[in-house]
């Protein structure tokens, strides 16, 4: 036969003389193979899709609480200056 020394190795001479390839699977084998990667593929899909809609989530609420940091800021900002107008009136009244 010319089969060359890969041919041979992929080869496997059955009982009824035919060649089958020595790696074959049993087609129940395959199906169930094939179902079992489909509903990982499903699962990892679900679980993408509520990953992002909690990212989604979290943005929203990151973009809500930024003018709260923003008024925040401002309040400070205005107590520092109220603080810093206590002093000086405190410091007049002191010296009367």
């Amino acid at each position: 036969m010319g089969t060359g020394v890969c041919g041979r190795l992929a080869l496997l001479r059955g009982k009824a003389g035919d060649y089958r390839p020595i790696m074959s699977i049993d087609k129940k084998v395959s199906i169930a193979l094939r179902a079992a990667i489909i509903l990982e593929s499903a699962g990892g899909l679900l679980w993408a899709g509520a990953t992002i809609e909690r990212i989604a989530a979290l943005e929203r609420q990151a973009q809500e609480a930024r003018p709260v940091g923003e008024r925040l800021a401002r309040v400070e900002t205005q107590l520092e200056a109220m603080r810093a107008q206590l002093d000086r009136i405190e410091s007049k009244v002191e010296h009367l």
